[in-house]
């Protein structure tokens, strides 16, 4: 065997070897996107879930949320900046839950009773009073949802004050 084959055969094993390391890179890759996407939807979830938790977890907080989701704007200043720190805790939740959704990482069947939840606050008229003034403060694309899902017939959500027993003593 002469010297030019050895080398072409080494060759060609080297770029078969470099091959062989870009399909794992890409395969390592994919793998590491895969598991970033759900540790960033189970973070999303569970902080969506737990302000929820937060929002009632004691009689004061419970009542401060039902009656913010009733009149926002008859509560006496410092209930509304509780109310406030709540909502925005809420929306902050869902905005991730929502993106992650229309990036394709959340089950649709999964997004849609978060969304039922969320849209239920929003129906309520404390809730929409409180979002008047904060809309600048949001991002043109969750206004225009939140905005659009309040009279969206094919969302199934009545109001939260109405129609959780959590917030409505008379069921």
């Amino acid at each position: 065997m002469n010297w030019d084959a050895i080398g072409a055969v080494g060759e060609v094993l080297g770029a078969l070897a470099v091959v062989v390391s870009l399909v794992y890179l890409a395969t390592q890759v994919r793998q590491n996107k895969a598991q970033i996407e759900l540790q960033a939807l189970m973070d999303a979830i569970e902080r969506h879930v737990t302000k929820y938790v937060e929002a009632t977890e004691t009689d004061e907080k419970a009542e401060n949320f039902r009656n913010g989701l009733t009149d926002f704007l008859s509560m006496p200043i410092n209930e509304r900046a509780k109310f406030h720190s709540t909502m925005t805790g809420l929306v902050g939740g869902f905005i991730q839950v929502w993106r992650l959704y229309h990036a394709g990482t959340l089950v649709s069947e999964d997004y849609k009773a978060m969304e039922g939840s969320f849209i239920g606050l929003f129906r309520c008229p404390g809730a929409q009073q409180w979002l008047e003034p904060m809309k600048p403060y949001f991002t043109a694309d969750v206004v225009a949802f939140i905005e659009k899902a309040i009279s969206d017939p094919s969302i199934p959500s009545a109001p939260s004050i109405e129609d959780l027993p959590a917030l409505n003593e008379n069921l």
